[in-house]
């Protein structure tokens, strides 16, 4: 069982990572027919409040802010791994779960 240490004698399952991509996707979904489709259907007159390929183009927008944070947190834990001396496979980067987070939350949006 795979299990990191969140400090303060808490420790979280990795498998407990989805439910924040769950949590996140609730709660966008939520901000979208709740307040965007509402604002923009003023606008647009379209019962979806924008038209399907709008929305595609949103969603590549939307993976392409989560590949650059998935970018800026790798690099930042390969730094520190490198400030560590860490070059074999097998070794702990000493980071706690939280760096994984912002990832997690942007990819369920």
């Amino acid at each position: 069982m795979l299990v990191w240490s969140m400090g303060l004698n808490f420790e979280i399952l990795l498998a407990f990572l989805s439910v924040f991509l769950t949590i996140s996707m609730l709660i966008s979904r939520a901000i979208y027919d709740r307040l965007f489709v509402p604002f923009v259907r003023k606008y647009t007159k379209n019962p979806r409040g924008i038209t399907m390929l709008q929305q595609m183009i949103v969603g590549l927008i939307i993976h392409s802010i989560t590949m650059i944070v998935v970018c800026l947190v790798e690099r930042y834990r390969l730094s520190i791994a490198k400030d560590h001396g860490i070059y074999k496979p097998g070794k702990i980067v000493p980071l706690r779960i939280y760096i994984l987070l912002p990832q997690i939350c942007v990819d369920g949006c």
